[in-house]
């Protein structure tokens, strides 16, 4: 028997960006990404300027964002 397990995304929006030209958008707007989880194993999709960063993330404790 499989068991289901409901699939999360959030946006993440910060204001991190070494970028000059993105200097003139709202501050904590200026760089986004998300992390989606299955319930099981989590992951990033981070676009960068020069490429996008995929990265899997394991947790020992639960992963609670919120």
């Amino acid at each position: 028997m499989t068991t289901h397990h409901p699939q999360m995304a959030w946006i993440v929006f910060s204001n991190d960006t070494d970028i000059r030209y993105l200097k003139c958008l709202k501050r904590g707007f200026r760089h986004c990404y998300v992390i989606m989880s299955d319930g099981e194993k989590r992951f990033s999709i981070d676009p960068l300027a020069h490429m996008t960063e995929i990265a899997f993330h394991h947790f020992d404790a639960p992963f609670l964002l919120g």
